[in-house]
């Protein structure tokens, strides 16, 4: 999940520092979540640098290989983290933004039979 400034894990007010937080609900051994008592009280993985902030909007998408997509909506940016949490590449879409942002493996339905090869634009 995309923590728009408000740090949940140590109840502060960061105003600009948002992170991704990960949370790995704990549950029984028939697939149930347990009580709110016995769920974990940190994070399970925790990403960002230090220079993501967005008051509204934002999301995060976990990829197969351990990366993180990061659509920050008040900057205008897609970010991927790397597995180790380095930025692996940023797009700039300022002064334009963009509310959400998903991640689709070449193989996917949707992209049969479609170029996805790049087109130089004037």
């Amino acid at each position: 999940m995309f923590d728009n400034a408000v740090q949940l894990w140590e109840d502060q007010l960061h105003p600009d520092d948002s992170s991704i937080v990960q949370v790995r609900p704990a549950l029984d051994a028939s697939g149930h979540y347990l009580p709110p008592a016995e769920q974990p009280t940190e994070p399970s993985w925790r990403g960002g640098d230090g220079g993501l902030f967005s008051a509204v909007g934002s999301n995060a998408q976990r990829l197969p290989a351990g990366g993180t997509l990061v659509c920050e909506t008040d900057a205008g940016r897609l970010i991927e983290f790397d597995a180790n949490g380095q930025r692996a590449w940023e797009l700039d879409l300022a002064p334009c933004q963009a509310f959400r942002a998903w991640r689709y493996a070449p193989d996917h339905p949707a992209l049969q039979g479609r170029s996805l090869v790049a087109e130089e634009r004037p």
